[in-house]
């Protein structure tokens, strides 16, 4: 038994050697694996990094630029209140002439108007200066005998023509060369 136990002893001796270097060949497999897959992760963990820091970057840009608009669309929108104010302002001041700057202004208007004559509706609050506006204006005016329903100005009627005059329809009429005008004078860095 000795002569089968040698030839077992060598086989399992060959085998031994063989699993040796069949082990030896997987670990450099391996550790060859191990070190392209860690190369890999780390070109896939740069490339992350990398994609993540351009989306955070448009990210950022887009909310810059969002409050930016923001910002913008917030000053317009208190600059026009702004304007609203100064014209709505004006307006009011037109109403608070003194009666003699009132009287001067709506014969001048009369004037404007071309004719020699018609009949002059103004609201309730200027009807008792107009016989000094119909007296400036002479002959062939005459006042309506309803007081309009507006703030001031007046409408010069001629038959079945009107022409409205009133302070709220020319300043409306107005109102964007007076929006322009406030924003110059408000605003420097308008225009």
């Amino acid at each position: 038994m000795d002569g089968i136990e040698a030839i077992i002893e060598h086989i399992l001796a060959d085998a031994r050697e063989k699993a040796a270097q069949i082990e030896a060949v997987a670990a450099e497999q391996v550790a060859q694996i191990v070190s392209e897959t860690e190369k890999a992760c780390a070109l896939i963990r740069e490339e992350a990094s990398r994609k993540a820091a351009q989306a955070a970057a448009t990210v950022i840009n887009r909310a810059n630029s969002q409050a930016a608009l923001e910002s913008r669309r917030i000053l317009l929108e208190a600059r026009q209140e702004l304007i609203d104010e100064v014209i709505l302002s004006a307006t009011r001041q037109l109403g608070e002439l003194s009666e003699v700057e009132k009287k001067d202004l709506y014969v001048q208007m009369a004037q404007d108007t071309g004719g020699s004559g018609g009949v002059l509706t103004v609201n309730a609050a200027d009807q008792a200066m107009m016989p000094a506006v119909l007296a400036a204006l002479g002959q062939g005016w005459e006042l309506a005998p309803q007081p309009g329903s507006f703030s001031g100005g007046i409408v010069v009627s001629r038959g079945r023509i009107q022409e409205n005059l009133t302070f709220d329809l020319l300043v409306r009429n107005l109102r964007p060369q007076l929006a322009a005008l406030a924003a110059g004078i408000l605003f420097t860095d308008a225009g």
